[in-house]
């Protein structure tokens, strides 16, 4: 959270791409024959983040990687997502800096993070449903702890 305070903006917006850009598992995984406990998984993230004003829409890409973290530690797959979200009062909710460059909300980008997060978890879901790592399911993530501490500047 930003050390200004900042306005309640109601924001209205909808999900208008939902991909799953990369699935593959790693050698290491498609060789291995013995079930991984469900609590023996890691999950690593990467965000980007992305505003287009012209479309007056926000994007969030995660690269993520699956690992296990038990007696036999390692990378056991990547997946990729995007999600792009059309945001119908663009011109209220997002402004420009001093600088030109577009800044969103803390509350507007927790929204982003956590539809992108859980479809996440649901392509996870869905590509590992018939392998021994169907029980790798994404834990619930609290993405307000994914928000800068500060305003995002982007553009």
């Amino acid at each position: 959270m930003s050390t200004q305070q900042q306005p309640q903006i109601q924001i209205s917006f909808s999900l208008r791409t939902c991909k799953c850009l990369l699935f593959e598992l790693t050698d290491v995984a498609k060789q291995n024959q013995i079930g991984i406990p469900f609590d023996k998984y890691k999950f690593d993230f990467r965000f980007k983040f992305d505003l287009d004003g012209e479309k007056k829409t926000a994007t969030i890409r995660i690269d993520s990687v699956l690992s296990s973290i038990s007696d036999t530690p390692g990378i056991l797959a990547t997946l990729n997502s995007i999600n792009e979200f059309l945001i119908v009062n663009f011109d209220k909710v997002v402004v420009k800096n001093i600088h030109g460059q577009l800044q969103i909300p803390d509350a507007a980008l927790h929204s982003f993070l956590s539809v992108s997060v859980s479809s996440l978890r649901g392509m996870y879901i869905i590509k590992l449903e018939d392998t021994i790592y169907s029980n790798a399911i994404l834990p619930l993530v609290d993405t307000s702890q994914l928000v800068p501490k500060k305003t995002v500047n982007l553009g």
